[in-house]
C-alpha cells in the first residue's frame, strides 16, 4: 500500500506560495499587519507542502486482514474501533478508514493499494467489513487532513 500522492495539494500550495511571495515583494511597508498575515500564510503553505512531500516519498507498507482485526502499519484496528471504511474512485482507488469518534480520516489510515493486488485486496477488505458489521461506502469522498 502507498500513501496518496497529494498532487492537488502540492500544486495548490505552490501556487499559494508564489502568490504570497509576489505580494511580499511588492509591499511598501514591512511593519504593516498585512505583511505579518502574508508571511504567516506563506509559512503555513510551506509547512503543508513539506508534510505532503515527506508523505509522498515514504516507503510502501502492508495491511494484514486477520479474523479479529486489521493491521495497518503498526496499528491494530478491531471492528469496534472502526466507524466506516470509504473507497474513493474506481481506477487506483483511495481507501480511508475512519476510526470511531473521528470525522476525518487520519493520514496513516488513508492509502492506495498496489494495482496488481487491487481487486483482490478490496474484495477481501469488503468481506471482512461485512462479516464484522463495519460500514463500507464505495465512491464516497475520503475526507482527510492534509
Amino acid at each position: 500500500m502507498k500513501n496518496p500522492r497529494g498532487t492537488r495539494i502540492i500544486i495548490s500550495m505552490l501556487l499559494l506560495i508564489g502568490i504570497q511571495l509576489n505580494l511580499l515583494f511588492r509591499m511598501n511597508s514591512i511593519h504593516s499587519t498585512s505583511f505579518s498575515s502574508i508571511l504567516f500564510s506563506t509559512t503555513m503553505a510551506v509547512l503543508v507542502l513539506s508534510v505532503t512531500l515527506i508523505r509522498l516519498f515514504r516507503k510502501p507498507y502492508t495491511m494484514h486482514v486477520s479474523e479479529f482485526s486489521l493491521q495497518i502499519k503498526n496499528r491494530n484496528l478491531k471492528p469496534e474501533d472502526i466507524k466506516e471504511i470509504r473507497i474513493q474512485g474506481y481506477f487506483k482507488p483511495l481507501i480511508g478508514i475512519i476510526p470511531t469518534g473521528k470525522v476525518f480520516t487520519p493520514f496513516d489510515l488513508c492509502f492506495h493499494i498496489d494495482p496488481d493486488q487491487e481487486d483482490k485486496a478490496i474484495k477481501e477488505l469488503k468481506e471482512w467489513a461485512e462479516e464484522h458489521g463495519v460500514t463500507v461506502f464505495s465512491n464516497k469522498m475520503v475526507r482527510r487532513w492534509i
